[in-house]
């Protein structure tokens, strides 16, 4: 089971898309703030937010026993727990502006428990593939820059040679670098291109909006010919062919919707 987590959406806890939280706390936070009528009862908001949603698949449902105020004896509360994902849905579905800075509060949880993985592509290790294209690198501009510093010691009668030898050298080392480059859009170390997994993990507001991974790409193939800007095709190991989109693509698409991109990206 996935774990339980309490939020008071006042001091910010590190989480996870899938830890869970008890949706009966968010239904008393929002009453608070005036998102939720006075007099609404927290099984009717459950039975109408949670009606999108499947019972022991999205939610669970459990009975509580609690202590009643000003009298004896305990009465059942019936309580829902489902994913932070899931709770961020629920929390901006018809809450205005204090449900937006509440799913704004969960971004900056989730900020704080992002990490960085070891990713793991075809049995290869990333970062050893990375070091080894860098290593490559390295070999093919110092075997350029000793060509050209060749030419200068031949004879007019190999200076053709050499010039050759160092524009093969230099077309060989910008494929290196196109390699690498497109090596790390791929496993998200890209911080300008990202492919749409590679947004969705920087940008977990995307998650909420519910969006499948293809709908958000033709989302953003969109946007980008409205900008004028191009999609990049990459080669991804696990994927093959994969479009790459640039980070202004993504800000343009958030403003479109009145989110503030540097507010709710995890890597700024």
């Amino acid at each position: 089971m996935n774990a339980l987590v309490e939020i008071d959406f006042k001091n910010p806890v590190p989480v996870n898309l899938d830890d869970h939280v008890s949706l009966l706390p968010i239904f008393n936070t929002l009453k608070e703030k005036g998102a939720v009528g006075a007099s609404t009862f927290y099984s009717t908001w459950a039975s109408r937010k949670l009606a999108q949603y499947t019972e022991n698949k999205d939610y669970l449902t459990a009975n509580k026993i609690v202590s009643r105020k000003n009298s004896r004896g305990a009465t059942h509360v019936t309580e829902h727990t489902t994913s932070i994902q899931y709770a961020m849905e629920i929390i901006v579905d018809g809450h205005g502006s204090e449900g937006f800075k509440m799913r704004r509060f969960l971004t900056e949880c989730l900020r704080m428990s992002m990490q960085k993985p070891k990713k793991v592509l075809d049995q290869f290790d990333v970062t050893e593939l990375l070091s080894m294209a860098t290593a490559e690198i390295e070999k093919e501009r110092g075997l350029k820059e000793q060509a050209i510093r060749d030419r200068g010691k031949i004879g007019d009668s190999k200076v053709a040679t050499a010039m050759a030898k160092a524009s093969a050298m230099s077309r060989k080392l910008k494929a290196k670098e196109k390699e690498i480059e497109d090596l790390k859009v791929a496993v998200g170390e890209s911080t300008e291109w990202k492919t749409v997994i590679g947004w969705k993990k920087c940008v977990p507001v995307f998650v909420a909006f519910a969006l499948s991974d293809s709908a958000l790409g033709r989302m953003l193939s969109a946007k980008a010919k409205t900008l004028g800007y191009k999609v990049k095709k990459i080669d991804d190991p696990r994927w093959g062919k994969v479009n790459a989109y640039h980070r202004y693509v993504v800000r343009e698409l958030l403003a479109d919707s009145g989110i503030d991109f540097d507010e709710v990206s995890i890597e700024n």
